[in-house]
């Protein structure tokens, strides 16, 4: 487990598709970019993979377009260490909000129901 961030950055703000999204930043393990050819090993770590626009039934990305994964832990939301495949990152914020547009908080225990699926 990582020490946690500082107070000022309290949540991580990405992107799927056009909507912002925010998650609380204290979850965060680490973010990356995805292993050549799509495997799931991560730090030497066999882990859980949740394509965001998959699972909001969303177009798929264009060939080519950028991906990037945040690698979260939570227990408490029975998500255990998950990395969810987003199109963007907009970084580490005080607010759930970028340029005064507020993120959906994203509901990490539905997410859960989709790893255990």
């Amino acid at each position: 487990m990582h020490p946690p961030l500082p107070v000022p950055f309290t949540y991580m703000t990405f992107r799927v598709a056009r909507t912002l999204y925010a998650i609380p930043a204290a979850l965060l393990d680490f973010v990356a970019l995805p292993p050549l050819g799509g495997g799931t090993a991560l730090r030497g770590e066999e882990t859980p993979r949740i394509d965001l626009r998959e699972r909001f039934g969303l177009p798929e990305r264009e060939r080519g377009g950028e991906e990037f994964l945040l690698v979260v832990s939570s227990d408490e939301a029975g998500l255990g260490r998950t990395a969810l495949v987003v199109d963007q990152i907009e970084g580490l914020s005080p607010h759930p909000r970028v340029e005064g547009e507020e993120a959906e908080l994203l509901d990490l225990e539905e997410l859960a129901g989709a790893v255990a699926a």
